[in-house]
Formats: structure tokens, C-alpha cells, sequence
């Protein structure tokens, strides 16, 4: 409804539809040229990137296709240095604000609480349940 209302003044009328995720995968993703989609969080910058925006990525909705943008994630991909890498995926994700093929309309803060006994415990970036190192302190 949000996205409904502010491109109500720009004089673009969306139709809003709720369907199931088989309906979506089967009739909407990738076929029709505007929708909405939910991404989540992936545990390193180059899944978060890589899959959607290379070109031929299986996840890149608009086949979204730039040479420049191809060569920064490449590079990033393959550079070990982190210091260097985060300086590459700085510019890719400029490039993507710059010259990308979509909107992203909001974003979800992850929020995770547990009582002071609770150690060793950390956040998986994709919210796994990931319990390995945790224990109650007595």
C-alpha cells in the first residue's frame, strides 16, 4: 500500500496483489516488469551482491547487464586482501545506487535479545539458529 500511495503522484496507478509464493515464482518473478520482492540478509557482501547484480546472475531480476559493475564483483570476489576488498564493494554498491535497475523500498532491522546469563551466543546474519558456542553461565 505505501509504494501504492507515493507513486500516486507521479500519476501511476499500481494495482497491489497478495498471491502465493507457487503463483509469484510461476506468473510474476521475472516475467512481468514491475513487482514487489522480499530479499533477506546473506551472510557475506559478495552473496548479497554477486547473484543479483552480475549479469547471467540467477537472481539478477532486471538482467541487469554492466561491464563495469561485472568487473568490480569479479574483483572483489577474488581479492583476499580485506582491506582492498571493502574498498571494491564500496564502488560496486555506489555503481548499483548510481546506475541500478530497481527500488529498494525498505529495510528490516534484525533484532535479537537474551538474558545476561547467556554467553557465546552470536547472531547469524541470516538469523540461523546457530546455538554451537552458546551456554548458560550459572
Amino acid at each position: 500500500m505505501a509504494v501504492q500511495q507515493m507513486a500516486a503522484p507521479a500519476g501511476i496507478t499500481l494495482e497491489v496483489k497478495t498471491v502465493p509464493w507457487a503463483v509469484f515464482n510461476s506468473t510474476v518473478y521475472k516475467k512481468k516488469s514491475l513487482y514487489v520482492n522480499n530479499w533477506f540478509g546473506r551472510g557475506t557482501i559478495d552473496e548479497t551482491l554477486y547473484g543479483y547484480f552480475r549479469t547471467g546472475g540467477g537472481w539478477n531480476e532486471g538482467d541487469f547487464s554492466k561491464a563495469e559493475l561485472d568487473r568490480l564483483l569479479d574483483e572483489g570476489r577474488s581479492t583476499v586482501d580485506m582491506e582492498k576488498r571493502k574498498k571494491i564493494y564500496a564502488q560496486a554498491q555506489q555503481f548499483i545506487h548510481d546506475e541500478g535497475h530497481m527500488v529498494v523500498a525498505y529495510h528490516m532491522n534484525y533484532v535479537t535479545a537474551m538474558r545476561s546469563n547467556v554467553k557465546g551466543h552470536v547472531v547469524h546474519p541470516l538469523r540461523y539458529c546457530d546455538f554451537r558456542w552458546t551456554y548458560l553461565e550459572g
